[in-house]
């Protein structure tokens, strides 16, 4: 993992935590260890917002060699792209047109493909680039952040179109004209949301390691003939995620890996007090 300066240096122990490692063999080691414990993986390959065509291309690159090692390992699991690595910072043609090929990849593996969601700046590109590709590569679902406040019209946009969607509380610090900031109506939100996607047909996912979602999504399950996944971030409440596998709900866990790790091993670390206290530690220690 690449640790270029002081701040990197002293964040590395606690993004390992969260991380598969630099490389896709890193990715796949940890992957065939939770595809073991009954966990499928979503691999994520870590960067965002690429100015730079090289790197843009050497993304683009790295995402079709995953599908090529999720398949010679035999791992189950799926992909997961970022827009801004696909080329959204340059333009939506751009994007739309990596994410497409990705898309095409996907389909010769018969694998899902997921697409992130990023800062609220992109959330309209991003869902614009989702569905112009859904209708031609239908395995695909995008991840929709409950503490915005235009969330409930994105989901009815979604769904009308026949979208997927991955259902999380959003981890990036927006402003309160334009997103939740209390973590009560958060969850609010997110559970008026997660009970209008247990109301309909398309396959879905409870992003979320909030306990109290989790079993409010139990129980809308045992309601309603749904067709839903959970989804868990690696390293974060590792306990609870084998508890459901145990209890016959499929479960993925989020898995990336590659050097550009600074950016999602912040926002893991600020959501949590128990990250906060792995900091801590990190400190003491150095």
């Amino acid at each position: 993992m690449v640790s270029s300066s002081p701040l990197d240096k002293l964040l590395l122990p606690v993004a390992k935590h969260f991380i598969a490692g630099p490389t896709i063999a890193d990715a796949i080691r940890v992957a065939r260890e939770l595809n073991a414990h009954g966990f499928k993986v979503i691999v994520n390959y870590l960067g965002e917002e690429i100015t730079d065509e090289g790197e843009l291309d050497k993304t683009f690159r790295e995402y079709l060699a995953i599908f090529d090692e999720l398949d010679r390992n035999g791992i189950e699991g799926s992909v997961s792209v970022k827009l801004t690595q696909l080329g959204l910072t340059f333009s939506d043609e751009v994007a739309r047109k990596n994410l497409s090929m990705v898309a095409d990849r996907a389909r010769r593996s018969n694998r899902y493909l997921w697409v992130d969601m990023e800062g609220s700046s992109y959330t309209s590109r991003t869902i614009g680039a989702y569905l112009d590709v859904h209708r031609r590569y239908e395995r695909m679902g995008i991840a929709i952040q409950s503490y915005l406040r235009r969330t409930s019209n994105d989901v009815d946009q979604l769904l009308a179109s026949g979208g997927e969607v991955r259902l999380c509380k959003g981890a990036y610090n927006e402003p309160s004209s334009i997103a939740f900031k209390d973590r009560d109506e958060i969850r609010r939100n997110y559970k008026l949301l997660m009970g209008r996607l247990f109301g309909q047909r398309n396959f879905f996912a409870i992003a979320t390691h909030d306990l109290d979602l989790i079993q409010e999504a139990k129980r809308l399950s045992k309601e309603n003939d749904s067709n839903f996944e959970f989804q868990m971030l690696k390293g974060v409440r590792e306990e609870l995620g084998r508890g459901l596998v145990r209890e016959g709900y499929r479960l993925s866990v989020y898995l990336p890996y590659g050097g550009n790790w600074l950016p999602y091993g912040m926002r893991r670390i600020r959501e949590r007090k128990r990250n906060v206290l792995l900091l801590f530690r990190a400190l003491l220690s150095s």
